[in-house]
């Protein structure tokens, strides 16, 4: 048992193999939610088959509770192995409770767009995309996995939650993430009949009286501005197989 998980979510067309190799510090949970019969078995140390929204099946399984972070990002992010490693060292380095990679690509809310010349930004918010929790956080948050079908706005109930800290929530520009799918038109929202996901938004912002503003707090500055963009681009044999390009 390595000292992190990576739960994936996947689908037919998910990117979780992209993210392994034999020198990760992590392990991996693979639930598939195709049709096809035990797909990607074998891929990680846990498997299993569910149908559902992300967070909803995950709310269903049961984690080994001496994992000291959990990583649950969408299936379609392009990452290597040593990103996902460095996420979780650089999670631990600054005690952060949760965080996630900064975005290159497909997006939908500005702030988690990729900053450079900066390690992280403390905030109040991550997305639902890729979040990273420690196991206290996970904990305390797993309460909110099954508030709704599509989970928006869960994020903002996690601060709240976890007391509104001003640096244990993080977004980390040292890491990045391509988003190589359009937002709000995968998987999640064609099978499980999700039209209007801004209506359990303006639900749970109503019903536990939140504050929607995203804030930044403080930001940890690189001493040079040497993250290399362009390896956070999938390669041209990658784009042509999944006809990307």
């Amino acid at each position: 048992m390595r000292k992190n998980l990576v739960i994936s979510c996947s689908g037919p067309n998910s990117l979780h193999k992209q993210w392994l190799n034999e020198n990760r510090n992590f392990d991996l949970f693979v639930i598939y939610y195709g049709n096809d019969k035990n797909l990607y078995e074998g891929d990680g140390e846990y498997y299993c088959q569910k149908k559902g929204t992300k967070f909803n099946i995950v709310n269903e399984i049961q984690i080994n509770q001496e994992y000291e972070y959990i990583f649950v990002p969408d299936d379609d992010l392009f990452m290597y192995c040593e990103d996902i490693n460095n996420l979780f060292d650089l999670a631990k380095k600054y005690d952060l409770w949760i965080c996630q990679p900064s975005i290159l690509g497909y997006y939908s809310v500005c702030q988690t767009l990729h900053h450079p010349g900066s390690v992280l930004r403390y905030t109040n918010w991550v997305e639902i995309m890729c979040p990273c929790f420690n196991n206290y956080a996970f904990n305390i948050c797993k309460s909110t996995f099954n508030y709704s079908k599509s989970c928006w706005g869960i994020e903002k109930l996690w601060d709240k939650l976890l007391g509104y800290p001003k640096n244990k929530i993080a977004i980390i520009d040292e890491i990045i993430a391509k988003h190589t799918r359009p937002c709000f038109a995968g998987d999640n929202y064609r099978n499980n009949n999700i039209s209007k996901p801004e209506r359990d938004l303006h639900k749970i912002i109503e019903d536990n009286d939140l504050e929607w503003p995203i804030k930044e707090y403080e930001k940890i500055k690189k001493k040079n501005n040497d993250t290399p963009i362009n390896r956070h681009y999938p390669p041209l044999k990658f784009l042509k197989q999944r006809k990307l390009f």
